[in-house]
């Protein structure tokens, strides 16, 4: 086996009970067919605390098996002090295998497999923001699988693809000396009609890209409002960058959507500086990479990397006016904990729903 990993992983620590957002509320955890079975031969009054709190899926017997939330939405063995009930008595090998891999995320295509972290984990965040560039960390073993039916040439086509993309947003910051927010667009944009001539996209893709990159934000905004709401911040957050999108042209939306003449000359209203505007850029070149990363391998499944890139696109274009919200609603600069927070935001409420990542693929 092959396996690839970005670079942030290897320093990455789970800080359980200090951390601000926990993982162990807002979701079901499903029960691995493994984990389920240690369960039900778990002994004692934790044993049957445990029975007690699986349910099935469907109620036939048949499906699989989860933990459901309390009323407050959190996992019913997450304690008030933040801490896992079943690690405190079972020990870590204990919980299921959703819960000993977040956040990390894998994606296995006969012998290669690519591991990635959610940016939906804020400590993962810190780390991911305080880089300047990704490396690729690589290692191998002997495991094979037995899968005769892996398009090898396909797979190699497309990471290729990938880290040339990636390395081409990294190693070339000098395309676009302004440095201005759109910076990070118009790079995004070149090293994705790339590959047309890589062949990982198909001939009819064209006219899809040319329409994709001429979204305009009320499209954006109105493909994530359609998305299923997985937490009841997202609606609120919507209809503040809906705001931000209703500003007229020719009022600053990073400026509280003032009319120029109405800035305050004293206040946090001035033009960005150059070193904040490049430090804006540098964020969202980063995030491209993050994607790129962690989405192009799609392809491989989907036939085309169209769908990857309108997922990833569609995703950087609303995570900036989020940016945008943020910056206006606090009349100052984004700092590097805003950004972490809100690429958390957006992580939980898309990336961990298929169905909405599906979405957003979609034309």
């Amino acid at each position: 086996m092959i396996y690839e990993y970005p670079d942030w992983v290897e320093d990455f620590v789970c800080i359980a009970d200090e951390c601000e957002d926990t993982c162990c509320a807002g979701w079901e955890v499903d029960i691995d067919e493994g984990t389920l079975e240690l369960y039900r031969s778990a002994e004692g009054a934790f044993g049957e605390r445990l029975r007690g709190e699986i349910r099935e899926e469907n109620g036939t017997g048949d499906g699989g098996c989860f933990f459901p939330l309390t009323q407050e939405g959190r996992c019913p063995f997450l304690n008030d002090r933040n801490l896992c009930d079943i690690i405190t008595h079972l020990g870590p090998d204990a919980i299921s295998m959703v819960c000993d891999e977040y956040p990390r995320y894998f994606v296995t295509v006969g012998d290669y497999e690519q591991m990635d972290m959610s940016l939906s984990c804020m400590e993962l965040g810190r780390l991911f923001f305080a880089g300047e560039r990704m490396e690729l960390r690589r290692e191998e073993d002997r495991i094979t699988r037995e899968d005769s039916e892996v398009d090898e040439a396909w797979l190699l086509k497309i990471l290729s693809c990938r880290d040339r993309a990636i390395a081409d947003l990294q190693d070339r910051p000098d395309c676009y000396p302004d440095a201005q927010p759109e910076g990070w667009r118009r790079r995004f944009e070149n090293v994705v009609k790339a590959w047309k001539n890589d062949g990982i996209l198909r001939d009819d893709d064209r006219d899809a890209l040319e329409k994709l990159f001429a979204e305009t934000d009320e499209e954006v905004h109105r493909r994530m409002s359609d998305l299923e709401p997985l937490d009841a911040s997202w609606p609120v957050l919507l209809a503040d960058v809906r705001e931000i999108i209703d500003v007229p042209e020719s009022a600053d939306s990073r400026c509280g959507g003032k009319m120029p003449e109405e800035a305050d000359p004293s206040g946090s209203c001035m033009e960005p500086s150059a070193s904040y505007e490049k430090q804006w850029d540098r964020w969202f070149t980063r995030l491209s990479v993050y994607f790129l990363f962690r989405y192009t391998i799609d392809t491989y499944y989907d036939g085309t990397a169209v769908k990857a890139v309108r997922m990833m696109y569609r995703s950087l274009r609303f995570i900036e006016r989020m940016a945008e919200t943020r910056e206006r609603k606090k009349g100052a600069p984004l700092t590097v904990e805003d950004m972490v927070d809100l690429a958390h935001i957006y992580s939980r409420q898309v990336e961990h729903s298929e169905e909405n990542v599906d979405a957003l693929k979609e034309m």
